[in-house]
């Protein structure tokens, strides 16, 4: 008899050792997001060093990793799906991701293009084109991450998500 109570009692401690609140899966979907989209943050600091340090090797190199991080985190989210048939953070990360490429593939080769110029090629108006394209970049970073907060901080309350860096 005690050692079907013994049996039993570990089926019940790993039972609920194995249960998990929606709010923690919720948390760690959006973990498995942001790891990603953090990876991506990363990599467009280094190609923007890149462009202030003005070493087009260096520069071509940060895009090339940069790209590659892209499809990786955008590959991971064909993967991921949606949450417990909750879109939201899913497709505001599509949207995220969709723009990354979409600037890095357009914006970053022509300026990295007016930057690499020789000096002697170089005119005012490479100069303008170069600031107009920077603070486009700037802007369009602005909108999209604040577009994509707002939907990450709906599905944080949703799911009674506190993020780590609010927690006390």
């Amino acid at each position: 008899m005690t050692l079907r109570l013994f049996l039993l009692l570990g089926i019940l401690a790993m039972t609920f050792s194995s249960c998990e609140t929606r709010s923690a899966k919720a948390g760690r979907y959006n973990d498995s997001i942001m790891q990603h989209q953090y990876g991506i943050s990363e990599d467009f600091t280094n190609l923007d060093s890149a462009l202030i340090d003005d070493d087009g090797h260096e520069m071509d190199d940060a895009h090339i990793l940069l790209l590659a991080e892209i499809v990786n985190g955008q590959r991971m989210l064909d993967t991921l799906g949606n949450f417990k048939g909750d879109s939201s953070l899913l497709m505001a990360s599509r949207h995220l991701f969709n723009f990354y490429e979409k600037v890095s593939e357009t914006e970053y080769p022509e300026l990295m293009e007016i930057l690499q110029r020789p000096d002697s090629a170089y005119t005012r108006a490479d100069q303008d084109r170069a600031y107009i394209l920077d603070s486009l970049i700037r802007k369009q970073f602005s909108a999209s991450h604040e577009d994509f907060l707002l939907s990450q901080r709906e599905f944080w309350g949703n799911y009674n998500i506190v993020p780590a860096e609010v927690e006390e």
